[in-house]
């Protein structure tokens, strides 16, 4: 056995998995199924059923594609890290039409994404 072998064994994997939606699909989901009783209004309803997440072992990081206008006047190149790294949302522009392979997402927006993904995938091996 080769001593790079050894160090290969001992790092220790991540695997990533991207679920598209997944807490507001299945919150929509279970508020349509559950049946609106008591003083609640529809509103109010999906947000008991999207508080029932609370306490529910949850993915270690979520990453959340906000549209935008391109009217806004904000900064649409960029991702923001919240909640000590555990959201990451990343803004893409309707109409836009700069080709990086993901429709309205910037080219420096894909790139900061990939630099925080890959920090946070590096803050696991101390």
């Amino acid at each position: 056995m080769d001593v790079d072998e050894v160090e290969e064994e001992k790092e220790e994997k991540r695997r990533l998995l991207v679920l598209r939606g997944y807490v507001l699909t299945a919150t929509n989901l279970f508020a349509a199924r559950i049946p609106l009783t008591g003083n609640y209004d529809p509103k109010g309803h999906w947000e008991w059923t999207a508080c029932l997440w609370r306490g529910i072992v949850a993915p270690d990081v979520i990453i959340y594609v906000k549209d935008v206008d391109g009217k806004e006047g904000v900064d649409l190149g960029g991702c923001e890290v919240l909640d000590d790294g555990r959201l990451i949302v990343v803004r893409r522009c309707r109409g836009e039409t700069e080709k990086t392979g993901v429709e309205g997402v910037q080219a420096g927006a894909l790139r900061r994404l990939g630099f925080e993904v890959g920090e946070w995938l590096r803050s696991f091996s101390g």
